[in-house]
């Protein structure tokens, strides 16, 4: 997910929602069964184009999105002071891109009043719902896979998107309310029981909805599990959180606990495998 994909063609993409919305099989709701199948013929990639243009250049901006900060006082990496500077280069180029938008394709302008009665009648016990979130969870109904990463998250005075695509994507069966979208985002120090949720996009035959199989960058998993930094709660001291182990440590960790399940043993050798390439497993 790109933002230059958001704004490749946004009157094109609200011609598209209005068209997936005038027919039934695309109206999936609150209690409706995911349709994976549909994701061409409903338009799912213009469903969640279309609700983050609504959001970022109507609703609150896209100053209200997910992002890393970085105290001064705990010394940033030159790669994090660098990832800070690209959030601020990217909130300076959607402002830009929103302010050349018809402001016909504001979903609370008059002239879209049919297209939000529509919308709230998907989730009737709900009506205060956002409708961008409405169109999130619609497009991962829908067979969106960026819409299907969708999760709601917390923060304190902060602006709440109640997204939870998570559960009705093609990743439904593998996010667990424990594991979710957040916990696998989050640069989270190796550990065994990480490990265990992360190996399983390692199999041969790991497949999507559908009969479908999804292409899994191996390489950006593994230096994502095996590279410091990882994140540290800014209540925590840092002094006080010891060196993080190895993937070496946890694979064997691991290796002791799985009764040599061919399956498993197989799948970790193709994480090895990448991680000794990557010269990242010490």
């Amino acid at each position: 997910m790109t933002f230059a994909r958001l704004f490749a063609d946004p009157v094109g993409d609200l011609a598209r929602v209005q068209d997936a919305l005038t027919r039934p099989e695309c109206q999936l709701g609150e209690n409706a069964e995911s349709n994976w199948q549909l994701h061409d013929t409903c338009h799912a990639d213009a469903l969640l184009n279309y609700a983050l243009i609504t959001r970022f250049c109507y609703n609150d901006g896209v100053r209200n999105r997910e992002r890393q900060y970085y105290w001064e006082e705990d010394n940033p990496t030159p790669a994090q002071d660098r990832q800070m500077w690209i959030q601020t280069l990217e909130d300076a180029w959607v402002d830009l891109q929103c302010e050349s938008l018809d402001p016909t394709l504001n979903l609370q302008s008059e002239v879209h009043t049919e297209l939000r009665a529509q919308l709230r009648t998907l989730y009737p016990a709900a009506p205060k719902r956002d409708l961008d979130g409405i169109l999130i969870e619609l497009a991962a109904r829908l067979g969106d896979d960026a819409a299907a990463l969708t999760k709601t998250v917390f923060r304190p005075y902060d602006k709440i998107y109640s997204d939870e695509g998570y559960k009705h994507g093609r990743f439904a069966d593998w996010f667990t309310n424990l594991f979710e979208p957040t916990k696998l985002f989050t640069k989270h120090p190796p550990s065994v029981d990480r490990l265990r949720q992360i190996l399983p996009l390692f199999s041969k035959n790991i497949g999507a909805g559908g009969g479908s199989f999804m292409v899994i960058d191996h390489e950006a998993l593994v230096q994502h599990l095996c590279t410091p930094p990882y994140y540290t709660s800014r209540w925590v001291d840092e002094d006080t959180v010891p060196d993080p182990p190895s993937c070496r440590e946890i694979v064997n960790e691991l290796r002791l606990q799985i009764n040599n399940n061919r399956v498993m043993l197989e799948v970790i050798a193709t994480f090895e495998d990448v991680a000794m390439r990557l010269d990242v497993y010490e």
